[in-house]
């Protein structure tokens, strides 16, 4: 995940990441890589720790995996594809990722954490990165989220907006969790829209 001023979990990503060591891969890309009937090249964009990145390499995909904190470049390094199909790259969000055409976009969690002064220039290189017929697999946060109210440098998104984003797309599935719970840094409410897209 990208690391901007304000982020809830500072600079203690490393933290986070080894709190989730354990945890499955995120059903939102398995229900993903179920629409393909075989590997393909996928961006893992904020891969973090590289769970999801280790799920996608061990069934035979070409994977670009990109984070902006150190710790996550680390992590990734530590995974292997002896075949050469795993790409690490270190990037901000903010920045030009320098995507190349891909079937499947992951984005767990991450795209909330670009600022939203930069956030529709993230967009268009996504969108740019995925031909018709390729996948988007990403979370993004709503306006009731509890960080909404704490955080200028991360994008919080109303219904209405998801809408916008995805006006040009098929959309598969949608889900919307809207809830209290907790976090890594405490308690918190979960306003986030879980969204499965195809590019038409």
């Amino acid at each position: 995940m990208p690391e901007p001023s304000g982020s809830p979990y500072g600079p203690d990503w490393d933290g986070y990441f080894e709190a989730r060591v354990d945890r499955p891969p995120r059903p939102l890309l398995i229900d993903a890589m179920e629409l393909f009937d075989r590997p393909g090249r996928a961006i893992d964009l904020g891969a973090g720790g590289g769970i999801d990145t280790r799920h996608l390499l061990d069934r035979g995909w070409s994977v670009v995996a990109i984070d902006n904190s150190p710790d996550a470049v680390r992590r990734l390094s530590e995974l292997t594809a002896a075949d050469g199909r795993l790409q690490i790259r270190q990037a901000d969000l903010t920045g030009d990722l320098g995507l190349e055409p891909a079937d499947l976009v992951h984005a767990g969690f991450s795209l909330p954490f670009c600022p939203p002064d930069r956030f529709a220039a993230l967009w268009r290189q996504v969108e740019a990165a995925l031909p018709p017929g390729g996948v988007l697999a990403a979370q993004l946060f709503g306006d009731r989220d509890s960080w909404a109210a704490g955080y200028d440098d991360m994008t919080f998104h109303t219904d209405s907006d998801v809408d916008v984003l995805f006006r040009d797309w098929e959309v598969l599935s949608l889900e919307v969790a809207d809830h209290d719970g907790s976090s890594y840094v405490g308690p918190k409410h979960w306003h986030v829209f879980h969204v499965l897209a195809r590019r038409c």
